[in-house]
């Protein structure tokens, strides 16, 4: 390990004394650029102030004295001449020169110098003079001129050359450090061996009852020294972290607004400080699951734990501070001001995502109260590029479930288009947003707001579009609870409307949940609706901010869509299948509900999964 900690120390000096090279190299090029130019001004000057030769050139007929008694002169010699003192008259009379003029005369006698044969001279002494003079004038600034070219041209190389050199360094640092950790992991893995042994027996067990003695055997300061960094759902937490306090540094809780009180606490206890992520205009407990927990039963919980505790709060009182289960997430029990509690708040309002056009939307319509977000994507290469598409279907829902057919079948349509190629053509929308066929497609993800839509296309796209070819895009069918946290390069929005049903629009525009579906897209979005009701307000102001009017259908009564409660049915029909407790969590939560029920005389409680 010291071995290549020192080859990496030596590769990163050279490189390191390569660059400073490159860079004195660059300052000295620079330097001689200044005098360069300095000079190409001095030779500027000196070729705009001559006063004196152009006087002396007025006072006579320069091509008649020194080149007209000449026959071997070439024509073009003396229209140079002639032009030049034409140019040269306009000044003495101070006359205004258009530029182009006095750069034409000039360029003329730069170019004809090559040519110039030294016996055209008339043999005056004083012509001669004249012209020498003028002529080691254009020389100079010729030479200059090239000089400064090709200072120009070294310059970019080194630029160029110092630019890859800093590139090259900066993964050469990146490399170090990787390699420096490495070698610190080793030697904590190495001192450490023996707790590393019985940690990662762990995952080996699968009786609980053997799992608490190892772990008690287990200094996990050791082992957090080993893996700094942990990544996990708190549920499984306790397969392989002891209750103990103060394991981690700092514990983060991402999407807040989905994790209740009781979940998070034991993650709390375990970490010296903690950091709470979320929105709470995105899903809440819904997005983790139909969360129905009987009112009754947990009140009656509550009173039972706390209800002879003196100076404890009743019920009322605990969801009036955000502090039952069954409403409140973590997150909104730390944004309520009932709690008393002062935590400091930071706002995230920057947004990295989508697409201009999409995240503008999204600002305006849901966070505009809060002073919208900053659309970090707004940059000169996004402006103008088309993001959104409405497709109109039409169609019925159908007799057997809460689909609308034609809606399935575009949404297959689309993702077929997409991986053979058809809508990344020349001149489609997906292409100039930087995809191609077949080398850079973009992932995909369909958004169904039924449940009943969400599973026909599920089903549809096993059997109808190949594994690999699924997985080439990354395509993931989902409701919007499941989809929150999610993203794809390309969504497609399905909303299972039909032409026979009832609009309810405290499920389809819930504006938690119509901004988790309509934000999922990073760079173009897909709505695909069979028919758009009347009374469809949010739906439309969706579709008219990207320039849609939809064709509203007519209203009818025959039929309704549930809420998700309603859905579950009447509880006369609910039943309990123990086969459906499926993770070793789920059996034994149903152990310790079975015995607390059991002990309970004074109340009938009953379990339900179906």
């Amino acid at each position: 390990m010291s071995t290549l900690k020192t080859q990496e120390e030596r590769a990163k000096v050279a490189l390191l004394n390569t660059l400073t090279r490159i860079q004195k190299e660059e300052r000295s090029l620079g330097l001689a650029l200044e005098r360069t130019n300095a000079n190409y001004r001095a030779q500027e000057d000196h070729l705009r102030n001559r006063a004196a030769y152009a006087r002396d050139f007025q006072e006579g007929d320069l091509a008649m004295d020194i080149l007209s008694a000449l026959p071997d002169v070439p024509a073009h010699w003396t229209n140079t001449l002639e032009r030049l003192e034409e140019v040269q008259n306009q000044r003495f009379m101070g006359e205004d020169i258009p530029r182009k003029d006095l750069l034409r005369a000039r360029l003329g006698l730069v170019g004809y110098r090559r040519t110039f044969n030294a016996e055209w001279i008339a043999e005056e002494p004083w012509n001669a003079h004249r012209l020498r003079a003028h002529y080691a004038s254009i020389q100079a600034y010729d030479a200059a001129r090239k000089e400064r070219k090709q200072i120009h041209i070294k310059l970019n190389v080194v630029r160029r050359t110092i630019h890859d050199l800093q590139v090259q360094a900066e993964e050469q640092s990146r490399t170090y450090l990787r390699t420096l950790l490495r070698r610190i992991q080793l030697e904590n893995a190495y001192a450490a061996g023996g707790d590393l042994k019985k940690f990662q027996s762990l995952f080996r067990l699968r009786r609980p009852s053997l799992v608490k003695p190892l772990m008690e055997q287990v200094t996990y300061s050791s082992i957090t020294r080993i893996f700094p960094i942990w990544l996990g759902e708190m549920r499984n937490l306790g397969g392989v972290l002891p209750l103990q306090s103060s394991i981690f540094d700092m514990a983060v809780v991402d999407e807040a607004s989905q994790v209740n009180i009781p979940e998070v606490v034991p993650a709390f206890y375990r970490a010296k400080s903690f950091v709470v992520v979320g929105d709470q205009k995105q899903l809440g407990l819904e997005a983790a699951g139909l969360f129905a927990i009987n009112r009754t039963y947990e009140e009656l919980t509550w009173n039972n734990c706390f209800g002879g505790v003196r100076g404890a709060i009743n019920y009322a009182q605990a969801k009036q501070r955000r502090l039952n289960v069954s409403d409140s997430s973590i997150l909104d029990f730390m944004v309520s001001p009932t709690t008393g509690l002062h935590i400091p708040q930071s706002t995230l309002d920057e947004h990295y995502r989508s697409m201009p056009s999409l995240a503008n939307y999204t600002s305006q319509q849901f966070y505009e109260d809060d002073g919208g977000l900053k659309v970090m994507t707004e940059v000169s290469t996004n402006l103008g590029k088309d993001s959104f598409r409405y497709i109109e279907v039409g169609g019925e829902r159908a007799e057997d479930g809460k689909y609308v057919l034609k809606e399935v079948d575009k949404a297959l349509e689309l993702v077929r288009s997409i991986l053979s190629g058809s809508e990344l053509g020349n001149g489609s929308h997906l292409r100039k947003l930087g995809f191609e066929f077949p080398n850079r497609l973009p992932s995909v993800g369909i958004i169904s707001f039924t449940t009943d839509q969400r599973n026909q296309l599920r089903v549809r796209a096993e059997t109808e579009i190949d594994a690999v070819k699924r997985d080439g895009v990354q395509l993931f069918i989902g409701t919007p609870e499941e989809f929150q946290g999610n993203e794809r390069d390309v969504m497609i929005l399905t909303f299972g409307i039909g032409s026979n049903q009832r609009y309810a629009r405290s499920f389809y525009e819930k504006p938690t949940r119509f901004n988790v579906a309509t934000s999922r897209a990073r760079k173009y979005t897909y709505a695909v609706l069979g028919t758009c009701p009347p009374n469809a307000l949010l739906l439309r102001r969706y579709f008219g901010a990207f320039g849609y009017t939809p064709t509203l259908s007519e209203p009818t009564e025959d039929a309704s869509e549930a809420s998700p409660l309603e859905r579950m049915g009447s509880r006369l029909t609910w039943t309990f299948d123990p086969r459906l407790c499926e993770s070793e969590f789920e059996r034994l939560l149903l152990h310790c509900l079975q015995e607390f029920i059991d002990s309970q005389t004074r109340h009938r409680l009953k379990l339900f999964n179906q």
